[in-house]
């Protein structure tokens, strides 16, 4: 007896395998999505714009922002210290300081329509997604389109590397536990990502 090949060939593969394999995927694509997110700040905030910024909205800071964010950010002293900040960091940095970048039409800390497809708006997404991540749910509705905007938009560097090569298998098993590692400290402190708005 001959068993029907193309049946079983052409179908994804079920059960707690192929759901753990589509749950890598999106892992991936946000860990890649975050990396875009500090290429779009060496691109958008200079460390001397960030510094001025730092002095004019200084009582708004003190305010607003934690001790360790604020010592977080006086210890940027070029833009490759950018990739080394907290993922919460970066998003206010973004959203604060980065006057090229503009919000959603809802504002930030709202969930952007459909229609909206400008940088402000998928950053948001991102966080929503990063948000969603955090409490260990995959469901990321628009990652897809926002991680293929970004690649159009941005390219390959941010996220392969000046070299456009990937790193090695064993590079990407420790940034991926790296990635766990932050994750867990954002749960730990019930830490979700604000907006600041600062005056």
């Amino acid at each position: 007896m001959i068993a029907n090949i193309k049946d079983t060939c052409d179908r994804k593969e079920e059960g707690p395998r192929g759901k753990h394999d589509d749950r890598d995927q999106k892992i991936k694509k946000l860990e890649e999505l975050l990396k875009y997110l500090v290429h779009i700040l060496e691109r958008e905030l200079s460390v001397n714009d960030l510094k001025e910024k730092m002095v004019i909205h200084s009582k708004s800071i003190e305010q607003y922002f934690s001790e360790p964010l604020i010592k977080e950010l006086q210890s940027v002293k070029n833009q490759g210290d950018y990739s080394r900040l907290d993922i919460s960091s970066v998003f206010t940095l973004l959203w604060n300081f980065c006057d090229g970048i503009k919000p959603p039409s809802r504002g930030w800390d709202y969930e952007p329509s459909d229609d909206e497809t400008h940088v402000g708006a998928d950053i948001e997404r991102i966080r929503f997604m990063w948000n969603k991540y955090c409490d260990d749910d995959f469901e990321f509705k628009h990652l897809d389109e926002v991680y293929n905007r970004m690649k159009q938009k941005y390219g390959t560097v941010a996220v392969l590397g000046d070299d456009g090569v990937r790193k090695s298998p064993l590079e990407d098993q420790e940034k991926a536990e790296g990635f766990e590692t932050v994750k867990l400290k954002i749960q730990s402190k019930d830490n979700y990502l604000p907006y600041a708005n600062l005056v």
